[in-house]
């Protein structure tokens, strides 16, 4: 069983002690989606978060699939960073209580992912894609045009094999089902923070899926959090 200080997904809810839980709009208390103890991670060239404290992110408990295409921080969605040395109370959770065990239908370990959290660990890897084959800010008058989209899927399943299969993914590349938020006016110049992935083994968005955290470029590596999009796209 993980301590609920550790890199994990899900399990009990830490929180500042004197502080509340965040809570959704109707003030239940959002679910803790994953922690990273930044300590855990590998040091590596390029490193997009700091290198010590806590990122927590959390999502709202009642319907994790009716989350906007693409969500600022809200209600719904929130990724919060610890400094290192921060005091936390922890709050278990009743994987049963008011239905909240359906976030988890989809991972390997069911009602214990909730209740305990299921470990992560990580490696240092390098994709093969380079960022540029995914830099979006060239399109003709913002559009999309046929042209434009034949070339883009000829190259996305060029790269296809190249992608790299994961839980969680830290920096790397972002990946879509459907379609890349970057094409869209207002969504221009993200990169991957954290990528949930559905080619892993724990998380399983819809029939197919990915979840990622995506911040304006500039704020990779810096520690601000208060401009990530958290975009779930699944089919």
């Amino acid at each position: 069983m993980p301590d609920p200080l550790d890199t994990r997904v899900g399990g009990p809810l830490i929180v500042p002690k004197g502080k509340k839980a965040p809570t959704n709009q109707f003030g239940k208390p959002l679910l803790q989606l994953l922690l990273l103890r930044l300590s855990d991670l590998p040091r590596t060239e390029g490193n997009v978060l700091p290198e010590s404290g806590w990122i927590q992110v959390l999502i709202e408990p009642d319907d994790p699939l009716d989350i906007p295409d693409a969500s600022n921080q809200s209600a719904g969605f929130r990724v919060i960073q610890f400094e290192d040395g921060t005091a936390f109370d922890v709050s278990p959770v009743d994987p049963t209580a008011e239905g909240l065990d359906m976030i988890w239908n989809g991972f390997a370990e069911g009602e214990g992912v909730m209740s305990t959290g299921l470990s992560l660990t990580f490696e240092p890897v390098i994709e093969i894609a380079p960022n540029t084959h995914y830099k979006l800010e060239k399109l003709p008058d913002g559009r999309r045009t046929k042209a434009f989209e034949d070339a883009f899927d000829a190259q996305y399943n060029a790269l296809e094999n190249e992608r790299i299969s994961c839980d969680v993914m830290i920096g790397g590349q972002a990946a879509f089902t459907q379609d890349d938020i970057r094409f869209y006016s207002g969504y221009g110049g993200l990169e991957n923070l954290i990528r949930m992935s559905g080619s892993g083994q724990v998380f399983l968005w819809g029939d197919v899926g990915e979840a990622n955290i995506l911040v304006p470029v500039g704020d990779l590596g810096t520690g601000n959090l208060g401009n990530a999009v958290f975009h779930l796209d699944f089919h």
